[in-house]
């Protein structure tokens, strides 16, 4: 089979045959519904549509967005002896847990294997986390991880009785534990007060709670694509795409300007766009809520400093009545940290390079290149920032700590959002006036 010049797996939900992936020798090649699934299901993306031709680009951008990204993807690969370029390995090893309800699979007996859990070592999860290369990607012979992105995570199961572990056969993952890298410490209480704030402001976060491994914090993240029937037999998963995903981009598109911020691919800018994002709403089941939500989400990154806003950090729920917006994750204040500091996606031409704060000019700009009226944008900001201004303080001060570092940084954190409110109330308000501006000019 592997050595065959056409090859194919199987796209599952749950049980049900949604769809058959062709390959020529390794390559995807050819995405075909199921003549059953055509009749009683719905598009998996607006760019797979059920009654019509789907092309070979479609199809890549589509599957390919499931692989997980950097170092630990890179230990998988080599564990495996699997090239990047051999996407029927890939897909074939790790799609019985990709992202959301789908699963890959050669055969629907392997989706009808019995439930299986496998304790987490947390012992040897500690001894991991201190070593300099770490390895999180291999567990007793197996490969853990589906999930995109390129921080160190692992997917786990919390089981009620059993605790955190690995699942397989009938049972999947249903939380994510990320951890912190030498070069981003308090990344974990970052991220943590970050979605505190997120909730405050409004915003629509998933489930977060910091646990101790050995030395090392870690944040334990409640999927908002899996949930536990009420008596803990079944894992049930919701179909699931991100940003790229939704616009037939690829991964290295999720920003914006896709060759970084360097002095000649600054200007090349053929990545995921704040407008783009904004008219994902063309999909929506209620565009009004779903422009507003993203609204938010923009408007409360620019309050924390999360400049790493990018197209692969949205993620949508999809079904037969169309797309909604998942909770939101991800959000960290990366300004607190040694990163890049320019935006993912652009407000109008001004990508903030080297952390700087954007000017009213430039809140206009992103405002009408969106179709947003200036004057719901300035009560938006307003909205977020009389909550921050309340809550922020009594909210971060009273985050559990684990060491006076964490302490300190969220002191930083303070300092550094106080400052990112007064400018944004002093320059939000004046959104409506500029648009007016910038089209008679």
């Amino acid at each position: 089979m592997a050595g065959s010049e056409h090859q194919t797996l199987g796209l599952y939900i749950g049980q049900q045959h949604v769809a058959t992936v062709h390959f020529e020798y390794t390559r995807i090649h050819r995405f075909e519904y199921t003549p059953q699934w055509q009749q009683e299901g719905f598009a998996l993306s607006p760019h797979l549509p059920l009654h019509a031709p789907i092309t070979e680009k479609a199809a890549n951008l589509f599957l390919r967005n499931m692989f997980p990204e950097g170092n630990v993807f890179d230990k998988a690969l080599q564990y495996l002896a699997i090239s990047r370029d051999n996407h029927f390995a890939i897909l074939g090893k790790l799609g019985l847990e990709a992202p959301g309800a789908l699963a890959l699979a050669q055969s629907i007996e392997q989706l009808l294997l019995p439930a299986q859990f496998e304790a987490l070592d947390l012992d040897e999860l500690a001894k991991r986390l201190n070593e300099n290369d770490r390895n999180l990607a291999v567990w007793n012979g197996k490969v853990r991880l589906s999930a995109a992105g390129v921080q160190d995570k692992l997917n786990v199961m919390q089981h009620p009785t059993h605790g955190l572990g690995f699942a397989d056969g009938a049972w999947a993952s249903t939380h994510l534990l990320k951890f912190e890298s030498k070069n981003a410490p308090c990344l974990v209480v970052n991220e943590l007060a970050t979605l505190t704030l997120a909730q405050a402001a409004g915003l629509n976060v998933n489930k977060v709670q910091t646990i101790q491994i050995g030395q090392h914090s870690a944040l334990l993240v409640e999927r908002f694509d899996r949930r536990f029937n009420h008596n803990h037999t079944q894992v049930q998963r919701r179909h699931t795409i991100d940003g790229c995903q939704l616009l037939n981009r690829d991964a290295m598109q999720k920003y914006e300007r896709p060759l970084a911020h360097g002095k000649h691919t600054r200007d090349i800018r053929d990545g995921v766009s704040l407008p783009e994002v904004f008219s994902t709403q063309q999909w929506a089941k209620q565009p009004a809520t779903h422009t507003l939500q993203l609204l938010d989400w923009t408007i409360f990154n620019l309050l924390t400093g999360n400049a790493d806003c990018h197209a692969k950090n949205l993620s949508f729920f999809v079904d037969a009545q169309g797309i909604e917006l998942s909770p939101f994750y991800d959000l960290v204040n990366v300004m607190l940290f040694d990163f890049a500091h320019d935006w993912a996606m652009g407000l109008g031409d001004e990508f903030l390079d080297d952390g700087a704060l954007p000017s009213t000019y430039d809140l206009a700009c992103f405002a009408h290149a969106c179709g947003l009226q200036g004057g719901m944008v300035s009560k938006r900001f307003e909205k977020q920032i009389e909550a921050l201004h309340t809550q922020a303080e009594g909210l971060l001060l009273n985050l559990p700590c684990h060491n006076q570092q964490e302490e300190q940084h969220l002191q930083q954190y303070l300092q550094v959002l106080h400052t990112r409110l007064a400018h944004f109330e002093k320059h939000s308000r004046a959104i409506q006036r500029a648009i007016k501006k910038l089209i008679i000019q």
